[in-house]
């Protein structure tokens, strides 16, 4: 019997890259950091393509800043104007939309397309449409060529119309597009390339959405059957959201997981119990210990009162601490959950619970200064310690070629996790209620199979 070849991967997508043209939060824009977007490249033999998620104020700013970096290192893929073909929107907060109307003016019309056929397209929720053409009249703008709107809307949502009468003399109809039983919308995006793109819901102070962008790798004779599965590639964009559960089920084994980490609790609000008492409050402490414990004094131990007093005052300190630190974590996850928004350790127990391999931290607080301050360092660690895998706070102008990884399964990270805050913050933080902080379930990213869907993203 003769053997059979082996199937052939037909993979039309060279390089996809991530580059992130925004990290900050609602409250920037900052010296260092712009508002939120992404740009997800695709590069291919014959095309660059950039997909932005989400558009604030001053994104074209960032992407002609690009320019600078790619002189310095060539061999990064581009983003440029002129390859942006479609808008992610995850929801309508203004430090992620107020960057799109500037961008579609200047867009121009692209290769071999004619006026008359749609250059962009933009998908959002429920208001995307009005948004964008309101601004459009308003500012009497008129543009080079056609786009469209599409809608991932509830059923509870309102439908803009897209009859003739309504539409932007450059706009062409848009889709209303419904969710699934489980409030998913699933492969929604039409594309000449072999990728998937889903979304679903996340909590927040409006409605959002985040995106999930799955490559499909299928046989020569165009199957995508495969047993077993090869590697692929995959994005999960989680914006600002307090809870990322609703996606779960498409959201797994991503090669990158970008996900907000707007409430954090910095390392000068650790361990200073001890420095708010006043020195006459110290001292009665120390004369209230030597008191209780001088009558059961017996001659066997040889450390003074004074000595077994300090002793005592340290052990009491490191608990009152342990108290305050979690105290710390508790206010921090109440605050984010309060005003929508993730701590880095929320985001790190998501990445545990889908299997991760990479997560990226976005959407950054302004109170980070710059990208050495040693709030950084503080971040990254409290997403490490639910998290086992690679976390990198994301900064402005950051280029990451996404991973290939197994569809199904997460594979081993070797790289060692340090845990520079120490074991102390370790164990109050897992001694958190379980009902207040998010649950990490370590054997589900193991056991369950990926949807080749789509997830959900952020906001202000």
């Amino acid at each position: 019997m003769e053997a059979t070849a082996a199937p052939v991967l037909r993979r039309l997508v060279k390089n996809m890259s991530l580059t992130f043209l925004g990290t900050s939060s609602g409250g920037g824009p900052t010296i260092s950091r712009n508002c939120t977007s992404t740009a997800l490249t695709f590069r291919g033999f014959r095309f660059n393509e950039s997909w932005l998620f989400d558009c604030a104020e001053g994104t074209q700013r960032q992407i002609q800043k690009l320019m600078s970096v790619y002189r310095v290192e060539p061999h990064k893929i581009r983003v440029q104007r002129k390859d942006i073909s479609k808008i992610f929107v995850t929801h309508m907060h203004v430090d992620h939309v107020m960057g799109i109307v500037p961008l579609m003016n200047n867009l121009t019309p692209g290769y071999h397309t004619s006026t008359d056929k749609v250059r962009l397209q933009l998908y959002g929720p429920a208001g995307l449409r009005s948004f964008v053409r309101n601004n459009l009249r308003s500012c009497q703008v008129r543009l080079s060529a056609k786009y469209t709107v599409d809608e991932l809307l509830t059923e509870h949502d309102p439908i803009t119309s897209c009859e003739e009468g309504d539409l932007h003399p450059n706009e062409a109809p848009g889709r209303n597009i419904l969710p699934d039983s489980k409030g998913l919308w699933n492969d929604f995006v039409s594309t000449s390339m072999p990728i998937s793109v889903s979304a679903g819901p996340l909590i927040h102070r409006i409605p959002c959405i985040g995106y999930a962008i799955t490559e499909v790798v299928s046989k020569p004779d165009d199957s995508v059957e495969w047993h077993p599965e090869p590697f692929r590639r995959k994005v999960v964009i989680c914006g600002d959201c307090s809870d990322a559960s609703g996606v779960s089920e498409i959201a797994k084994f991503p090669s990158v997981l970008v996900h907000e980490a707007t409430k954090f609790s910095s390392r000068s609000d650790f361990f200073n119990i001890g420095e708010q008492r006043s020195g006459t409050e110290m001292l009665h402490k120390l004369e209230s210990i030597v008191a209780r414990r001088q009558p059961h004094r017996n001659g066997a131990d040889d450390s003074s009162p004074a000595e077994e007093a300090l002793t005592s005052n340290a052990n009491e300190d490191n608990a009152a601490n342990l108290t305050s630190n979690y105290q710390l974590y508790a206010k921090a996850h109440e605050s984010a959950v309060a005003s929508g928004h993730s701590t880095p350790s929320m985001a790190g127990a998501f990445a545990q619970s889908i299997g991760a391999h990479e997560l990226f931290l976005n959407h950054i607080s302004t109170q980070v200064r710059s990208y050495k301050s040693d709030n950084i360092s503080e971040i990254k660690q409290q997403a490490r310690e639910k998290f086992d895998g690679k976390v990198v706070v994301a900064r402005d102008m950051l280029t990451v070629n996404v991973k290939y990884v197994l569809p199904t399964q997460r594979m081993p990270i070797n790289e060692p996790i340090a845990d520079p805050i120490g074991h102390m913050m370790q164990v109050e933080i897992d001694g958190l209620q379980s009902h207040t902080l998010p649950s990490q379930d370590s054997n589900a990213s193991k056991q369950t199979r990926p949807n080749q869907d789509c997830f959900h993203e952020d906001q202000h």
